[in-house]
């Protein structure tokens, strides 16, 4: 048991320290005491203490610092950061010890071996995304390593390489199976979202604009997916691999990948899903071809005005045919269409 509250009796079974660790937000206040025993007795104290960060630097007073929270650092992962001047500490649940069905998804911070592990109902394993010391190339390989835990922020290095250059991206984990790294996200019907720069912040940012590139390392990436941040019934997806070899998909691939075109290009490999198709696969089988698919740097990315307006229209101004299914806003059409839907 965590905490006994009684009458006569209070007591408190902490976990083990973790050493230049400190969590943060969620504070019940901060105090200064003479030790650590008395930061700890202090928790025991406060019904609504959980864990408590203790400065291990003595101030002007020769006092240390001790905080006492009301959360834990198994609430948000993220809050618990390093700070060589603290050690952080928590009450031990028993519950939590042991990998459970109960408790699968549960993720903790094993101080022996210094990293991050999850509960996949039946064990404790490294938690790969968890943390920059432990990344996953791109999301897809986060999923089939079997490191799922649902859509969310993952550290990923495409690179492989040193741990210093891996960074968060949201992954949608749901979508058609799962496993897509976020690249860019549009919400102004003006915003450039595909660009020449790559921008590692742009795959964590899901509401607002940011604009980017498919990372240069993740050369083995075979679909890509246009859906709306809110809504995953309507998608458009295109697949690298469909069909022939051929100049205009090399081009559209490039493009995908941060170099400057300007080019209106058949290109094919494409399918999607909408309510309009009861959000079954269209077409059924195989892959349709876009004609005269725009995709240009300063622009984005549209089927040619011409068109159905069924497939995907990016452009970062109006579409002046209107063949759409619906729209929600009007300064949508042409700019933010995605399988009709605007």
């Amino acid at each position: 048991m965590g905490r006994i509250s009684e009458q006569d009796l209070r007591a408190v079974n902490f976990a083990d320290k973790i050493e230049g660790q400190k969590l943060n937000g969620s504070l019940i206040r901060e105090i200064q005491v003479d030790s650590e025993s008395s930061c700890q007795f202090e928790c025991v104290n406060e019904e609504r203490c959980q864990s408590y960060n203790f400065g291990t630097v003595k101030d002007e007073l020769e006092k240390f610092k001790c905080q006492l929270s009301d959360s834990d650092r198994f609430a948000v992962i993220s809050n618990l950061t390093e700070d060589n001047n603290f050690t952080y500490r928590g009450i031990k649940s028993e519950n939590a010890v042991k990998c459970l069905t109960s408790i699968t998804g549960t993720v903790r911070y094993n101080a022996t071996r210094k990293a991050w592990e999850w509960c996949n109902g039946k064990v404790w394993q490294p938690g790969i995304g968890l943390d920059a010391t432990d990344p996953g190339r791109h999301c897809l390989d986060i999923l089939k390593s079997g490191q799922s835990r649902g859509s969310g922020l993952y550290w990923i290095d495409p690179n492989g390489g040193l741990r210093n250059d891996s960074y968060q991206a949201f992954c949608d984990m749901e979508t058609s199976g799962g496993g897509w790294t976020l690249i860019s996200t549009k919400v102004s019907p003006s915003f450039h979202f595909i660009k020449t720069a790559f921008l590692a912040s742009a795959a964590r940012t899901t509401d607002a604009d940011a604009s980017s590139h498919i990372h240069p390392d993740m050369v083995d990436w075979e679909e890509v997916l246009f859906r709306f941040s809110d809504v995953n019934t309507i998608r458009v997806i295109y697949n690298r691999k469909a069909g022939a070899p051929n100049e205009d998909k090399t081009y559209f691939d490039k493009f995908l990948m941060g170099n400057t075109c300007n080019q209106a290009r058949i290109i094919h490999g494409f399918y999607k899903y909408s309510p309009a198709d009861e959000n079954k696969r269209n077409p059924s089988s195989g892959f349709a071809s876009i004609s005269y698919l725009h995709f240009a740097s300063n622009h984005g990315i549209s089927e040619s005005h011409g068109g159905t307006d069924k497939w995907i229209d990016m452009w970062n101004s109006a579409d002046s045919s209107n063949n759409y299914n619906t729209s929600d806003d009007g300064s949508a059409l042409g700019t933010k269409c995605i399988a009709g839907y605007c």
